[in-house]
């Protein structure tokens, strides 16, 4: 189970529990915009292009595949 929170100092954290232990990644602006994004669009697709995330974003394509991959190590989205 993933879940999201913003705390008091505006920093997003996400905190996964996996198999009783809690796992907290801190996230860029970027990564939150981004994560955000993918959630959204995963609803109304299930092909998702960094190409797409760009062109929704208002960040440049370079940022958006820094982000993703940053969020692919933390596991926090899957690649396809």
């Amino acid at each position: 189970m993933i879940f999201g929170c913003i705390t008091q100092v505006g920093v997003a954290v996400m905190t996964e529990v996996r198999m009783g232990k809690r796992i907290q990644y801190t996230l860029t602006e970027v990564e939150r915009e981004i994560l955000a994004l993918v959630q959204m669009l995963a609803h109304n697709s299930t092909v998702i292009s960094s190409a797409t995330i760009s062109a929704c974003s208002r960040y440049t394509r370079p940022e958006v595949e820094q982000a993703l991959s940053s969020l692919m190590a933390a596991g926090l989205i899957c690649q396809r």
